[in-house]
């Protein structure tokens, strides 16, 4: 979980002022908005922040929120469509059995100004059936990605696409992070503030690939392993443990 150094009452004048520009900005825009509250992380982590209840209109027409009222995890993704980062990112998930779980909730906001027809085609070719996905409206997007960095990470330095809050079953924002994910990273990140069984989490199916090779390929295969179970290749040779959470080296 992020940190915070700063005590709640330093924070206090500070966060007001930009809930306050939040709010203005967002009924501007058009957004049904709640100003959220501050509340105390667990176990002396620190301070968690009230994630905002912001209406929205998904892809479908339908009004949604980026509250979290039910799910054990919510996955608050902002991206863009046509960013490789992101695209990666949002593919790396949406294949998972967990995707599916009502215990579990991901909701994609488009941050660019993406058309009907490339939110469509990155739906279609990179998205869980699943998941929520909106559309950027006049830019809404953007007002509302950075007004979420602003309040959880206290200033407004540059950013790598996506960036994704992690909200808790509690509607706390417990983690934020930016650039590439791995489905692996993404659910690290979620054990760090909830207990979550991996072990139905991944599906494994069994793949056949025809593949022919000569001596010579066969030999440079045989080598590069050898290099990288030796360590003669620069590399310390390395495994997972049995729980696939740690590398163990080997010397």
């Amino acid at each position: 979980m992020k940190t915070r150094t700063s005590t709640l009452e330093n924070r206090n004048f500070h966060d007001s002022i930009l809930t306050l520009i939040l709010a203005v900005t967002l009924i501007i825009s058009g957004f049904s908005f709640t100003a959220p509250v501050f509340a105390d992380g667990e176990e002396g982590e620190g301070t968690a922040l009230k994630n905002y209840n912001v209406q929205l209109e998904d892809m479908n027409g339908n009004t949604v929120s980026t509250s979290n009222t039910s799910s054990k995890f919510k996955l608050i993704i902002f991206g863009r469509t046509g960013c490789g980062n992101t695209r990666s990112t949002v593919k790396s998930i949406s294949g998972s059995s967990w995707v599916s779980d009502p215990d579990y909730e991901v909701m994609f906001i488009e941050e660019g100004a993406a058309t009907d027809e490339e939110l469509k085609e990155f739906v279609d070719s990179c998205c869980c059936s699943d998941s929520t996905v909106c559309p950027a409206k006049n830019y809404q997007g953007t007002e509302l990605m950075w007004a979420y960095v602003e309040y959880f990470r206290g200033d407004s330095s540059s950013i790598i696409y996506p960036v994704i809050f992690y909200v808790d079953e509690n509607n706390l924002i417990r983690e934020m992070t930016t650039s590439f994910k791995s489905e692996y990273e993404i659910i690290k990140t979620c054990q760090s503030f909830c207990e979550i069984d991996t072990s139905n989490l991944y599906d494994f199916k069994e793949v056949k690939v025809e593949a022919v090779c000569g001596q010579t390929d066969a030999r440079g295969m045989l080598e590069e392993m050898n290099a990288r179970r030796t360590g003669s290749n620069g590399v310390t040779p390395w495994c997972w443990n049995q729980d696939n959470t740690e590398k163990v080296a080997y010397s």
